[in-house]
């Protein structure tokens, strides 16, 4: 299929800890704000990577790697659509779907990160079960160090139920929330 498209209580966890090394590239449609598209956070806001989209008060997408000492590494835009986001140790990057760059913020991060929980797409973990992502998913792409370690497309599995699929591995991912994804077959 060519989404995933959540209604705000699915998720997927991907089974990967996030690190200082990890880079990830995703595409979204957002519809809203105040929503956790992908990452692990704690209730403390340390040892995180998160991508998202801030309250009314700030509506942008938001790129965190942020380090033990409160430390982030961030890169916002004010944008709701369809687009390509791209994080990693040395940059983070929102382009639009025909690859122009429309933020970026390419600073270094030698700060040592470990999520406290695995990545989740269309969450961030963080301990409360609101503000999951309202939008679709066509893609997520994670590497460790340089190697890639999902490589996840939407899907419906032989008996109809929407799932990312892990290229990589060859393993169907579902849903850990309530109800189901929509796709563009249903």
């Amino acid at each position: 299929v060519e989404y995933l498209e959540s209604t705000g209580t699915q998720y997927i966890d991907t089974g990967i800890y996030g690190t200082q090394n990890t880079s990830i590239k995703l595409k979204i449609q957002t519809n809203g704000i105040d929503q956790k598209i992908f990452g692990s956070r704690s209730g403390t806001s340390s040892n995180n990577i998160s991508i998202f989209v801030g309250s009314s008060a700030d509506p942008r997408i938001g790129i965190d790697f942020t380090n033990s000492n409160y430390a982030t590494y961030r890169c916002q835009y004010a944008y709701n659509g369809d687009v390509i986001i791209s994080s990693s140790k040395t940059s983070r990057k929102i382009e639009d779907l025909n690859g122009s760059v429309l933020s970026e913020n390419d600073t270094l991060c030698n700060d040592t990160i470990t999520t406290p929980t695995s990545l989740k797409i269309f969450d961030i973990d963080n301990g409360f079960q609101s503000n999951r992502f309202l939008g679709k998913c066509y893609y997520v792409r994670i590497e460790n160090n340089g190697t890639l370690v999902r490589d996840f497309i939407p899907v419906l599995d032989p008996r109809g139920i929407p799932a990312m699929y892990d290229k990589e591995n060859n393993v169907l991912y579902y849903n850990q929330g309530t109800s189901n994804f929509k796709t563009n077959k249903n």
